[in-house]
């Protein structure tokens, strides 16, 4: 705890209400006279020094100049101060082509039901990013008439050639012709795989509607 000094007795010895001439004071209601104190010079600055280190030992608030100065946001920074120049986020992939139905071998299936004439069903196929299929051996004959109860299109068209290549551009080296199959007709037609027995292969005007299965690489 901190306490100012008190001053001097010199400064409260003569009487507010004392008289004085020269070197000698008579109290009020006293005719008594008495010596006249005088304040030196050293008693004075004794209590001034008391003064001043007094004050210097009270803490100081510190001038606003002193203070720190929080800095504001710069213009590249966001909401919660983060910077916005931020590396972007990476690309999604592109999407892969639609999931496989079945496999066998080494080829993926999908089946459509929905009715079709043989260019759109290959450029649904084309989507999927197959072709209609192709067969190239017994076994997967087979494979592709059990998956529909329905006649279906197999990928082939006598537009170029008389049935000698897929729409996927590989060559026709296995056949399952009915018989009488294909027959010579002036119109374009398109192998179709009909759900009799055996599933044999007709050539069908391209324009029918038609089940179709896709095909391509698993």
């Amino acid at each position: 705890m901190l306490f100012r000094p008190t001053p001097p007795a010199a400064f409260s010895s003569v009487s507010a209400s004392a008289a004085c001439t020269g070197a000698t004071c008579t109290d009020a209601g006293s005719t008594a006279p008495r010596a006249r104190e005088v304040i030196d010079a050293g008693t004075v600055n004794a209590f001034e020094r008391g003064r001043a280190e007094s004050a210097a030992l009270l803490p100081l608030a510190p001038a606003e100049a002193d203070l720190p100065l929080a800095e504001a946001p710069g213009p590249d920074a966001g909401a919660a101060g983060a910077p916005n120049d931020a590396a972007p986020a990476p690309e999604a992939p592109p999407a892969a082509p639609g999931s496989c139905d079945l496999v066998f071998g080494e080829s993926c299936y999908r089946v459509s039901t929905a009715l079709a004439n043989w260019f759109t069903a290959e450029a649904d196929c084309n989507a999927w990013g197959g072709h209609l299929v192709s067969i190239s051996t017994p076994e997967e004959d087979v494979f592709v008439g059990s998956l529909l109860s329905s006649s279906i299109w197999l990928g082939a068209n006598d537009a170029s050639s008389p049935f000698g290549v897929w729409s996927d551009g590989s060559a026709i080296v296995y056949d399952n012709w009915a018989p009488g199959q294909p027959d010579v007709v002036p119109s374009l037609d398109c192998i179709e795989k009909r759900q009799v027995d055996g599933e044999p292969w007709f050539d069908q005007p391209c324009d029918s509607s038609e089940m179709y299965v896709c095909e391509r690489a698993g």
